[in-house]
C-alpha cells in the first residue's frame, strides 16, 4: 500500500493515512520497522545531544550536587 498508494509520504503521515482513511489501527513503531525492514524508508540516524547542550545539561548536574 505504501509503495503503491502513498509512496512520497513519510512515516508519519502514512501511519495517520493507514489510520483515518484505510482504518487500519496498527502501532506506529510497527508500521515504521516494517517499512524500514522492507526498504521502503530509510531508518533515522540517532539523535545526539550538540556539545553545548552536553555541556549545559552537564553544568546545571554538577551544580545540584
Amino acid at each position: 500500500m505504501y509503495r503503491d498508494k502513498y509512496p512520497d509520504f513519510n512515516v508519519r503521515h502514512f501511519y495517520e493515512k493507514l489510520k483515518k482513511t484505510e482504518g487500519i489501527e496498527l502501532s506506529y513503531s510497527w508500521v515504521k520497522q516494517t517499512l524500514q525492514g522492507a526498504g521502503l524508508v530509510a531508518p533515522q540516524k540517532a539523535r545526539t545531544a550538540s556539545p553545548a547542550q552536553a555541556a549545559s545539561t552537564h553544568s546545571l548536574f554538577a551544580a545540584a550536587h
